[in-house]
């Protein structure tokens, strides 16, 4: 079988900066994605290829810049057609049905001393599809809100950082219409150490600073046996460590 796609995007931008510390900007842009090989091998029976994933962005935002502070806030919208998707119940990929992103995204960052920094960054989205079977309910697998906040202390060629990450409940994969349990949401700390000289550098990290169990995926399923749909829980990693250094050869 010999399968051929052909997409035609564009883009387009206008920004506004009225002083130099400070810009609003809006920003339309197309997007596609062409089904991969492997996804075209497995798809339900009868299909001869995926179709092309395109969607239509739309973004207005603005920006403040001064010595000690940044900002930044950006709503957007994107509509996607042909979302391609693997669905676990059908062991398949598949094209979603017309689906809709809204959301908002807050940046922030604040140099408290000469050494210290704060990063913080928020998300909200609100998903839905917007034709179908499924019209109107959420998408599998979108959290509503996502939270990450990083402390920075920066002593000469010291370097260390705490970081936060933070995600609210969403739906499991494959479950269009919400009949299954929910995965819960999270937060995880992350402990960074390290030292860059002119020729060594070197990194402790420790991810999941408080040892927390939670779980980073879950996916409708089929219980052994039984065939029973059920929810399947992947557990993420607890404490973990990593270690690097580098050496660099002029």
């Amino acid at each position: 079988v010999t399968l051929k796609d052909r997409v035609t995007v564009g883009n387009a931008g206008l920004m506004y900066a009225p002083a130099s510390h400070w810009r609003l900007f809006f920003r339309v842009d197309e997007n596609y994605r062409f089904p991969k090989a492997d996804e075209n091998s497995f798809v339900p029976f009868g299909v001869v290829g995926l179709k092309v994933q395109e969607g239509f962005s739309r973004e207005v935002g603005w920006d403040w810049t001064t010595r000690n502070l940044a900002a930044s806030a950006v709503l957007y919208q994107l509509d996607i057609e042909n979302e391609i998707n693997f669905d676990p119940v059908l062991f398949a990929n598949n094209n979603l049905d017309d689906t809709r992103r809204r959301g908002l995204i807050l940046n922030g960052e604040v140099i408290l001393a000469r050494e210290f920094r704060v990063d913080v960054s928020y998300g909200y989205v609100e998903s839905e599809f917007t034709d179908g079977l499924f019209q109107g309910e959420p998408l599998p697998f979108v959290a509503p809100h996502s939270l990450k906040l990083t402390g920075e202390y920066r002593h000469g060629p010291w370097l260390s950082h705490l970081e936060m990450h933070s995600i609210s409940d969403r739906r499991a994969i494959g479950d269009y219409d919400g009949d299954f349990p929910e995965l819960s949401g999270y937060t995880v700390w992350n402990l960074f150490f390290g030292y860059r000289g002119e020729s060594w550098e070197w990194g402790f990290t420790v991810n999941n600073l408080t040892d927390k169990a939670y779980r980073s995926q879950a996916a409708v399923g089929f219980r052994p046996v039984t065939f029973v749909q059920d929810t399947a829980y992947f557990p993420a990693p607890e404490r973990n460590f990593r270690f690097n250094l580098t050496y660099h050869i002029d």
